[in-house]
């Protein structure tokens, strides 16, 4: 069981390492494509479909938690009755966000935000990339799933490297595009996210006998699920709220120039949290087993180790940035944008 946390953290971190390196890279490379204003319009987008999809959020955790409990029971019949109840739950919640963003998010989009006239077309198309953008990493949710719960993350680690390295060359690719960088940037993204999708159904097909869609009235199976989920619908909101209604009111107030200062700072947090994220994401099935073989002792030990573990990392990963922020925003951007707020309103 260590050895198996262990390979699976190495691969999580060798993973982590190349995801950071490439993303930052890629996000310098979008910045110096797009401009401060055109890539602050994508992070205000991006942000309010973010907003209107935070009950798959709430869901994935869910989905992943009742998975690895039928896997840590060792019931077959039950993981593929969970898997199609999952699939059932996260095409509703597709549903649901389609409707919510078609009515509400273009009306919030054209009458409510800051963007220039000129980019708002281009704001529209993006909004329409991104909805389907997200309906698409919606219904992944239960495919990822059953990877993570079968502890398969040398795989994760690898497609996931791989949606990094599309997604840079997307980037390249716009760079040397003449007109509509904007709209041709998400078009790409969309695209991408569509690969990751098919390669995650196709491998879990193959991978997994439970890994099939059966049709069902159970509701016995799908209520746990929703209600397991509500526990963490309030957190999940509140920080949706916290960090995408950022983005929004700044927009309002300020501009999508600062929302671009706004996009550099929330990359860099994101990256900073996979160094505990990690830990935990390997350490989830067997922590999660151990508690449906009613194994206690082993449970708490594997939640004290996960601790001890993501918390010495956040630390060891935080104060140098910290420190050094300065220096490796030069080191990161280049030239690092300076605000003008009289301009950015």
């Amino acid at each position: 069981m260590v050895s198996t946390v262990a390979k699976n953290t190495l691969a999580l971190y060798v993973r982590m390492i190349l995801v950071i390196v490439i993303s930052l890279y890629t996000s310098r490379v979008i910045i110096n494509a797009l401009g401060e204003e055109r890539y602050g319009v994508y992070i205000v987008v991006g942000g309010l479909t973010s907003m209107l999809a935070f009950l798959n959020t709430t869901m994935s955790g869910a989905i992943s938690r009742y998975i690895n409990f039928d896997i840590g029971i060792g019931l077959d019949h039950a993981i593929a009755k969970r898997f199609s109840s999952s699939m059932m739950i996260q095409f509703s919640i597709a549903l649901i966000f389609l409707f919510l963003a078609e009515i509400i998010g273009v009306w919030f989009l054209n009458n409510k935000l800051n963007i220039a006239p000129n980019l708002i077309d281009a704001a529209n198309w993006i909004f329409q990339f991104t909805i389907l953008t997200t309906i698409i990493t919606v219904i992944q949710v239960p495919f990822t799933a059953m990877v993570l719960s079968y502890e398969k993350m040398g795989v994760y680690s690898v497609i996931e490297i791989i949606s990094v390295i599309i997604k840079l060359a997307s980037a390249l690719l716009i760079k040397k595009a003449d007109t509509n960088q904007l709209v041709l940037y998400g078009a790409l993204i969309l695209l991408s996210h569509l690969v990751i999708f098919i390669t995650y159904v196709l491998y879990s097909y193959k991978s997994f006998k439970s890994c099939r869609f059966i049709y069902h009235h159970d509701k016995t199976n799908i209520l746990p699920m929703l209600k397991f989920s509500a526990w963490d619908m309030f957190g999940n909101v509140s920080y949706t709220s916290m960090l995408q209604g950022a983005t929004i009111l700044i927009n309002m107030f300020f501009g999508a120039i600062v929302n671009a200062a706004g996009g550099i700072t929330t990359t860099v947090s994101a990256q900073v949290a996979w160094l505990g994220r990690n830990v935990t994401m390997a350490y989830r099935p067997q922590i999660i087993n151990a508690f449906a073989r009613k194994n206690s002792e082993t449970m708490i030990k594997l939640m004290n180790d996960a601790g001890r573990i993501a918390t010495l990392l956040m630390i060891m990963g935080t104060i140098p940035l910290y420190i050094n922020l300065e220096y490796v925003l030069h080191l990161w951007l280049g030239m690092v944008p300076i605000i003008q707020w009289s301009s950015a309103r």
